[in-house]
Formats: C-alpha cells, sequence, structure tokens
C-alpha cells in the first residue's frame, strides 16, 4: 500500500476505536440510573444526601472556567441544592464506581441517593436545573426495578 494512504488509514482505524470506546462507557454510565450511592459518599442522614456530585480534578481547566461557574448559577437558582464536590484523584473509588472518564462529570441524584443522569463533559445550569427538578419529582419510595 502506498506511504500516502497508510497515515489517512491508520487515523480512521484510531477514529473508530475510540469512538467505540466511548460508546461502550456512556452505555457502562446509562447503567448507573437507579443505582443508590455508594455508602463511602452518602452522608449521614438523608438529609445531607446531596442532588449532584461533581467530579472534577486539579487540571481540568474545564471544570474550572465552565463547570463550576454553572454550578454557582444553579445554586442562586435552587437555593436548597447540595452539591458534593469530588476530585478524582483524591477519592479514585468513587471515580470509579460512577465509572468517570471524562472531566468534569456530573452525577444527578433523586432524594433517595440513587443515580438519576450521568453527564459527561460540561452540563450548563439549565440542563443541570432540569435534571435535578425531575429528579427531585421522583417518589423516594419508590423501587427501582
Amino acid at each position: 500500500m502506498p506511504a500516502p494512504l497508510l497515515a489517512p488509514l491508520i487515523a480512521l482505524v484510531a477514529l473508530a476505536a475510540a469512538a467505540g470506546v466511548l460508546r461502550v462507557q456512556r452505555s457502562r454510565q446509562r447503567r448507573l440510573v437507579g443505582i443508590p450511592l455508594p455508602r463511602s459518599l452518602a452522608g449521614t442522614p438523608p438529609d445531607s444526601l446531596p442532588d449532584i456530585l461533581y467530579f472534577t480534578g486539579e487540571n481540568c481547566t474545564v471544570c474550572e472556567v465552565a463547570q463550576r461557574p454553572a454550578l454557582k448559577r444553579l445554586r442562586e437558582l435552587i437555593d436548597d441544592i447540595a452539591i458534593r464536590e469530588i476530585d478524582v484523584a483524591r477519592d479514585r473509588g468513587a471515580a470509579r464506581s460512577y465509572r468517570v472518564m471524562t472531566l468534569p462529570t456530573t452525577v444527578v441524584l433523586d432524594p433517595a441517593g440513587r443515580t438519576t443522569v450521568v453527564n459527561a463533559g460540561f452540563a450548563g445550569e439549565a440542563k443541570l436545573r432540569e435534571q435535578v427538578l425531575a429528579a427531585r419529582a421522583v417518589d423516594p419510595q419508590s423501587a427501582v426495578a
């Protein structure tokens, strides 16, 4: 095969492989919906359960310039929202539990501490507000099949 055709072919194979890995990862994260908050992350009383788990890292630029300000604006829209920030380098177990491979990642929980949505990458305050309000509307006593 001529050398000029080899580089684009390799790039195409690499892109296809990366797309496949992302598809598998998102599928695994979707399976987290309905899973309760791990005991290691749960507070003491149910009142202390967070609405959002915010996975971040020291070198995450998007976390600093976009996600953190969006969460701040969300706190202005919903005054009783509880957001727990988790540094993936310090709490690898939590990051592994939620299959975090992209920063930022936000996980929206219902009042019983069950996962309702996993957002891989930046999620704006409007999207998060909608997700939190929908999660709060879920009956905390209902069982997940």
